[in-house]
């Protein structure tokens, strides 16, 4: 409460479902001051399905899933496919390499920053460091996961 207490704002806290009592702190902080964008939490878990985590403050706060990179974020554009479309305008495409061998390349390099520059052995440890360390590192947090129950839904699922 005193970590959370003596925070100037806006913080930014990482992998917060590491100590799930500090969302009880920053309720209590919002409890007493709701003004908007006072914390940035991130992590690599979703809080909100981990059994540790008592309030993960539904109303408080609001959740975005970071992607990686988009093809036009690569290539320096600003385009965005998605926007386009639900905008009703086909987006406009020039100067890609087109191709199954160009796709396959694109899909193999990836969205992840950190892996742009890579060559391909390089590109290959990166992916391999980069699942083992999720997997061993977070295995105890998924492990953990709830899922919704769903005798509620309608459908066959029980």
């Amino acid at each position: 409460m005193g970590f959370v207490a003596n925070l100037g704002t806006p913080a930014a806290i990482d992998e917060v479902q590491r100590v799930p009592d500090l969302l009880l702190a920053i309720k209590a902080r919002l409890d007493r001051d709701d003004s908007r964008g006072q914390f940035l939490l991130t992590g690599s878990a979703n809080i909100r399905a981990l059994p540790t985590v008592k309030d993960a403050l539904p109303g408080r706060v609001d959740y975005m899933t970071l992607w990686p990179l988009t093809a036009s974020e690569i290539e320096g554009g600003e385009a965005n496919f998605v926007d386009s479309l639900l905008r009703g305008e086909p987006p406009q495409v020039s100067g890609c390499p087109i191709g199954r061998p160009a796709y396959a390349a694109r899909i193999a390099r990836g969205g992840y920053p950190e892996a742009r520059g890579r060559g391909p052995r390089a590109l290959r440890s990166f992916f391999t460091s980069y699942m083992s360390s999720i997997i061993e590192r977070d295995i105890g947090d998924v492990s953990n996961v709830r899922t919704p129950d769903m005798s509620h839904s309608s459908g066959c699922w029980r």
